[in-house]
């Protein structure tokens, strides 16, 4: 164990975490193929072990300003994006009357035959949200400013978001959101690849590799409340731009 946190190197190192926290994020990722559920068999932790050093950026300017350019691109490739989708058909719930996609942007990836009457975007740039198709209602907000979000408790069936958790400064709070909006049993969906703005990352998410982010947005879900989390790789790094996806889900019974 003390060689293994050896080699975690001095980044992770320094962010004055605990040995616990340590050791949960030394922990050697499985071998399991793509849709294995990679946390079988790891204990997630339920306490809080993240410092504020874990949330710095390199660029702490406002990110009013860093979005104000509406970016018609997407941030990971075709393959990764088909996999996002073919995730998302096999998990989100098929009768769903409203859908919440966090850091929402020109494209959603949702699958063509999911259509909840309520579909909500809330990102950071409105020419963006306005281009997307798949939105019946648009948000401007600047979550890393503000995470309270702007609805009703228990009024949404799922929550997604893509490639944008890296970027969140607190996590934590937003998750309490997620849980706060979502209604019983619904779930929360988060997919990340290993592209980034880099300096827009928080720090302990730059500090990781792919398999240390899967444990790092792993244990936001536990230590926020959420039951059921798993993670998987839907795309292998060995076929393009790898792409994994943690989920978690709010307990049956509301515990606001």
């Amino acid at each position: 164990q003390v060689f293994q946190l050896f080699l975690m190197g001095p980044k992770m190192s320094s962010f004055g975490l605990s040995e616990t926290a340590l050791r949960y994020l030394s922990r050697a990722m499985p071998d399991a193929g793509v849709g294995s559920n990679l946390l079988a068999g790891v204990p997630l932790p339920r306490d809080n072990f993240f410092t504020p050093q874990c949330f710095h950026r390199g660029d702490e300017s406002d990110d009013s300003g860093f979005y104000k350019q509406p970016r018609f691109v997407t941030h990971i490739d075709d393959g990764a994006i088909g996999a996002l989708t073919r995730h998302y058909e096999a998990v989100l719930p098929s009768k769903a009357t409203a859908h919440l996609d966090v850091c929402s942007s020109w494209v959603s990836f949702l699958p063509d035959s999911y259509r909840p009457p309520r579909c909500v975007g809330l990102g950071m740039n409105q020419a963006e949200l306005d281009r997307n198709q798949q939105l019946t209602e648009t948000v401007v907000q600047d979550l890393n400013k503000n995470p309270k979000l702007p609805f009703e408790d228990e009024s949404f069936d799922a929550v997604t978001n893509v490639v944008s958790i890296d970027y969140m400064t607190n996590p934590l709070e937003l998750l309490a959101e997620y849980r706060r909006v979502l209604r019983p049993g619904g779930i929360a969906v988060h997919s990340f690849s290993n592209r980034m703005f880099w300096t827009k990352a928080v720090a302990i998410w730059t500090a990781g590799d792919e398999w240390q982010r899967v444990l790092i947005a792993s244990a936001y879900f536990s230590i926020a409340g959420f039951d059921q989390v798993e993670a998987f790789m839907v795309r292998s790094p060995k076929d393009g731009d790898p792409l994994y996806v943690v989920q978690a889900r709010k307990g049956a019974k509301s515990e606001l």
